[in-house]
């Protein structure tokens, strides 16, 4: 599945290097920094303040199709806790990741002068993560080493939102993504290396399940 996907927006990035369309005042390229986040009401740590956020960010370029559609690609980085369970103790890790991928943005035809990249819009993306898990108990192997392992998962994600222009040049957004983490494959053998993917996934999925988007970028040819 993760094959088909990635040739078809691979297709699509082939679609948009070679297309020419005039864009928003003739620039057809957006790059844009952007921050995500939202109350992580799915953490359940022992220690630090009762009510924690999960926050991420993404450099992303965006280049219009069409006066309706436009492609973007992503990659983000994101820094979380996790906790996990060894002889009924509660212990921690520390995860670090990247994710990375392609995005098709629409932008509404019924609203009169809407020109992408300006205006309301829904995107909808596919992402590969890709977690680095460091033990900050140094107790779940025997021989207390701190890597853990490094786990992939992939984020298929929604969004709605609206992006402006300021004096021509630079654009801004605001929008609400949902997003679904599912594990890359077949879980390990070996039952402990299963039990971290599995809990790095669902801190994944907690991560990135709703999140409040803004981003600041530049427009360009």
């Amino acid at each position: 599945m993760l094959r088909q996907v990635l040739c078809l927006y691979g297709c699509l990035g082939l679609a948009v290097a070679l297309g020419q369309p005039s864009g928003y005042l003739g620039y057809r390229t957006a790059i844009r920094v952007s921050a995500s986040a939202f109350p992580a009401l799915g953490l359940r740590l022992r220690e630090g303040p009762p009510l924690r956020f999960n926050v991420y960010g993404d450099l992303s370029v965006e280049r219009i199709v069409t006066r309706r559609l436009s492609a973007e690609w992503t990659l983000g980085y994101y820094r979380t806790l996790s906790a996990y369970m060894l002889r009924d103790t509660m212990s921690y890790m520390r995860l670090r990741g990247w994710y990375t991928g392609p995005a098709l943005l629409i932008y509404p035809l019924y609203r009169r002068g809407n020109i992408a990249p300006v205006g309301p819009y829904q995107r909808i993306g596919v992402y590969l993560n890709t977690t680095h898990a460091q033990d900050l108990a140094h107790r779940f192997f025997p021989d207390g080493r701190s890597r853990l392992g490094t786990f992939g998962a992939i984020s298929l994600a929604a969004m709605i939102g609206t992006q402006h222009v300021w004096r021509e040049r630079i654009i801004w957004r605001i929008g609400l993504e949902a997003a679904w983490t599912l594990d890359t494959g077949a879980l390990p053998e070996d039952r402990q290396l299963a039990y971290l993917q599995a809990t790095t996934a669902r801190r994944i999925r907690q991560l990135r399940g709703l999140s409040l988007v803004a981003g600041l970028g530049w427009l360009t040819h």
